[in-house]
């Protein structure tokens, strides 16, 4: 009669002590914070870029992604030109013409509106464009975290769709010109995303992350930012 009860006592205690740690694993590591400082290219130009996400594990390779990019350029057009002139007399039309042959790199140009110039010929003895500006980039969508990974070591693969915005400022100084020009322009649109990378645990929670990732933003433009940076899962 006391070896039943003794017996029964144990049975409990073993599948106890054997279904905790697997509770235990269930529940963590369901959430991931993750900050990134990065670089962005496109177009043979390249621009420092920040970024952060944050995930949600809700099946054991598959984690819903909320990622934001910042970058300090404003993606698609030229930046930081000194455009030389062959003529001693510039029109307002031909320096739009000039900035719309330029090439697709980070600070976007478009034909802009030189309201503050005359469209007839100004004297000049140098004409300076500089471009500045930024570009936002927040995407919604999955984590994909493959059978091949230990307790250490997680790749994975990710996708996502979202929206970007871009501003971007351009200053021209034209010589002795009476005025200089200051324009902005902003424009807003979809973003899509696709990457991959890897998760190496330093300890505990801390993580360190490695990855690359593909926008391809609205009006044709294509960024690639690579980065690396400290990740915390709990």
């Amino acid at each position: 009669m006391k070896f039943l009860p003794q017996s029964v006592i144990l049975a409990v205690l073993v599948a106890g002590v054997t279904v905790i740690p697997t509770a235990a694993q269930a529940q963590e590591e369901r959430l991931t914070i993750n900050f990134t400082p990065a670089v962005a290219t496109t177009g043979g130009d390249t621009e420092l870029a920040l970024s952060g996400s944050a995930g949600y594990r809700f099946t054991e390779h598959l984690w819903f992604e909320g990622d934001f990019t910042w970058i300090d350029g404003a993606a698609g057009g030229d930046r930081n030109r000194v455009f030389p002139l062959g003529d001693a007399e510039l029109t307002a039309r031909g320096i739009n013409e000039m900035l719309s042959r330029t090439t697709a790199r980070f600070g976007a140009i478009n034909t802009i509106n030189l309201r503050n110039l005359p469209n007839f010929p100004i004297p000049v003895e140098g004409f300076d464009l500089t471009t500045d500006g930024q570009t936002m980039i927040g995407t919604l969508g999955v984590r994909y975290e493959p059978t091949v990974q230990t307790a250490r070591f997680r790749p994975y693969l990710s996708g996502g769709l979202g929206i970007n915005h871009t501003e971007q400022e351009i200053s021209v100084s034209i010589g002795t010109a009476i005025r200089d020009v200051d324009e902005t322009i902003s424009h807003s649109g979809f973003a899509f995303s696709a990457g991959g990378g890897a998760a190496i645990r330093l300890f505990s929670s801390l993580w360190a992350n490695a990855d690359a990732k593909y926008f391809r933003l609205s009006r044709d433009r294509n960024v690639i930012r690579f980065g690396g940076g400290i990740g915390v899962r709990f």
